[in-house]
């Protein structure tokens, strides 16, 4: 894994509006889920699913002695909440689910050109970071992208970024 800050102000501007993309659409993701539950629980439960850059809703968390209305069911072992999909209300829940917006992470090497010819074995997937105050915009790529004859980019440390987004 490595870290590069982005140098070009014409791909800084690109990866910010990807940046807002993302937001948007996890924002969307967000109501739309929050939209279709009618029954008190404790919040949204999701994961940045290692293929997407913003966070999918997989479930609602809820107590654990909580009655859940048709269409529901909890999750082996779990004080999660999810669609039943044995019956028709479930089935309507999860398509609502699926209908989430998904934003892919080859957007990234996309977006500003970075191909390899082959992706096999393990790889670390393309992310993209934005500093705290929003005047720095990193990327982070596998080892395979070697982007240290570009001029655009720039390498940095891990803690320098973490330093950076978590200020």
């Amino acid at each position: 894994m490595r870290l590069w800050q982005i140098q070009n102000t014409k791909l800084f501007s690109k990866g910010k509006n990807l940046v807002t993309t993302i937001r948007k659409a996890s924002a969307t993701n967000n109501e739309l889920i929050r939209s279709i539950i009618s029954f008190p629980n404790k919040g949204l439960f999701g994961y940045k699913n290692g293929w997407y850059l913003n966070t999918i809703i997989t479930g609602v968390a809820i107590s654990p002695d909580q009655d859940l209305p048709r269409g529901w069911r909890k999750r082996k072992n779990e004080n999660i909440a999810v669609p039943d999909e044995r019956n028709k209300e479930g089935k309507e829940l999860a398509n609502t689910f699926n209908s989430q917006i998904k934003v892919d992470y080859d957007l990234v090497t996309n977006l500003f050109g970075l191909m390899i010819d082959k992706v096999y074995g393990t790889f670390t997937i393309p992310s993209i970071y934005i500093s705290r105050d929003g005047s720095e915009i990193y990327i982070c790529l596998d080892d395979r992208y070697d982007l240290s004859k570009d001029h655009r980019f720039k390498e940095v440390l891990l803690s320098y970024v973490e330093k950076m987004i978590n200020r």
